[in-house]
């Protein structure tokens, strides 16, 4: 088997492990640095991919780095190379290119979407989206059907749901939860997104008995009873994190490898960052988070002393019907008492969606102080509602 011994090692090549690349030629541009990736196309920008006009798909937009910037940063970069071992007590990870012996390493393999364990979740049809080549597959099944079932209503499931309804299929949402993103909006915003979407079937409160089909899914069943006919499948029910590797090694973990500010693990010289760490207990899998924690990894492998810093947790849903912001408390706290300051803007300038530039603006205060805030429409106030709810946090 073929051995390379490199300075530093990445495993993954998602936003966390490109962050971690960066912050480490910041500080050593000459050390060796290899990134080992089972992705084809490295650094695929996830965010974009439930915004992607299904009629227009191309790859492009989606590239967060291109080959240019790998040969720039003087990088070795090994893709479609699945790693296999990890010996945190030799500093060697083992992969279908062979074994490479590192100085430091990044663990950075970031996550899987969670599909649970209906009957029927293996039926050719049933999808879920997180690279092009799922998109892909995605609109590929979508051209043999009329009608989809998208199983989950938070951001990316929406956002899908609004996507193949424009493709021209009837689409019915299925949202476990009594309404929709409880955890993220007060009742009455949750009330006026689910207004919004008119062209969808919206069901909240459910729970799926089975995904039918013979050879291929043709429809998703209820535990009511209720059968909803389908020829496409769209699962959207979170991620999990990619630790197998990590469990193997020994290395702490939690639901994700667990990691201090430094993104430091249990193991010597490896850190972890994104998708697949934890800190606190918490990992929000968000795009922010995954470039914070890279390149804080990535500055204390070079040998530096640094902490992670906070990141943009905001929500947005952005599709060609509707916007959407949230960030904060929004009068969650049963315990607590809270005021609603509900504003209603007309924007004559820029807009996100293909809508009246009507934006419906709520700030909640608690004793006083700003709690959170949301924005259902035209988001170009978006940057100073944040600005105003980040600065309360701080005060």
């Amino acid at each position: 088997m073929t051995e390379r011994r490199t300075k530093y090692l990445i495993l993954g090549s998602g936003a966390a492990a490109l962050s971690a690349a960066q912050a480490i030629r910041r500080v050593d541009a000459a050390g060796s640095l290899c990134m080992v990736s089972r992705e084809e196309r490295p650094g695929c920008k996830r965010p974009l991919l439930s915004k992607s006009p299904l009629r227009r798909l191309r790859q492009g937009p989606a590239d967060a780095r291109g080959a240019d910037w790998f040969r720039q940063m003087n990088i070795d970069l090994y893709s479609g190379c699945t790693v296999t071992g990890l010996d945190t007590a030799a500093h060697r990870a083992d992969s279908e290119a062979g074994s490479f012996f590192y100085e430091k390493c990044v663990y950075a393999l970031g996550g899987e979407n969670f599909i649970p364990p209906f009957p029927g979740k293996e039926l050719p049809g049933v999808l879920t989206v997180r690279t092009m080549a799922d998109l892909r597959a995605l609109k590929r099944h979508a051209l043999g059907t009329d009608k989809a079932v998208v199983i989950g209503g938070g951001v990316i499931g929406l956002e899908m749901a609004v996507e193949l309804r424009r493709y021209g299929l009837d689409v019915t949402v299925l949202e476990a939860m009594p309404r929709l993103m409880p955890r993220q909006l007060d009742e009455d915003t949750s009330a006026r997104l689910l207004a919004m979407l008119g062209d969808l079937n919206v069901c909240t409160g459910v729970s799926i008995a089975a995904i039918r089909g013979e050879g291929r899914v043709t429809g998703v069943e209820l535990a009511d009873g209720r059968l909803f006919p389908c020829g496409l499948v769209m699962v959207s029910c979170g991620q999990k994190a990619n630790i197998a590797l990590a469990q193997q090694a020994g290395i702490p973990c939690g639901r994700s490898v667990i990691v201090d500010r430094q993104m430091r693990t249990g193991a010597p010289d490896v850190w972890a960052c994104g998708d697949c760490a934890e800190l606190d207990g918490v990992n929000v899998a968000l795009w922010s988070q995954a470039e914070a924690q890279g390149t804080t990894a990535g500055l204390n492998a070079a040998g530096g002393n640094a902490e992670v810093e906070e990141y943009d947790r905001a929500l947005v849903l952005n599709s060609g019907a509707f916007s959407l912001f949230a960030l904060g408390d929004l009068g969650s706290d049963p315990e607590k008492t809270y005021e609603c300051d509900v504003r209603e803007r007309r924007c004559q300038g820029f807009a996100i969606n293909e809508k009246p530039p009507l934006a419906v603006e709520k700030r909640f205060y608690c004793q006083g102080r700003l709690t959170g805030g949301c924005i259902l429409g035209n988001l170009s106030g978006m940057e100073q509602m944040k600005k105003e709810i980040l600065g309360a946090m701080k005060a």
